[in-house]
């Protein structure tokens, strides 16, 4: 149980900073 919501925590915010990664990345290249 504990393990299950670490671990969906855990790819909530892999996916939340792979966005923001992207999103970083685009910005960096059109500047």
């Amino acid at each position: 149980m504990i393990m299950e919501l670490l671990w969906q925590n855990i790819s909530t915010s892999r996916r939340e900073l792979t966005k923001l990664f992207l999103y970083k990345n685009f910005w960096g290249c059109t500047r």
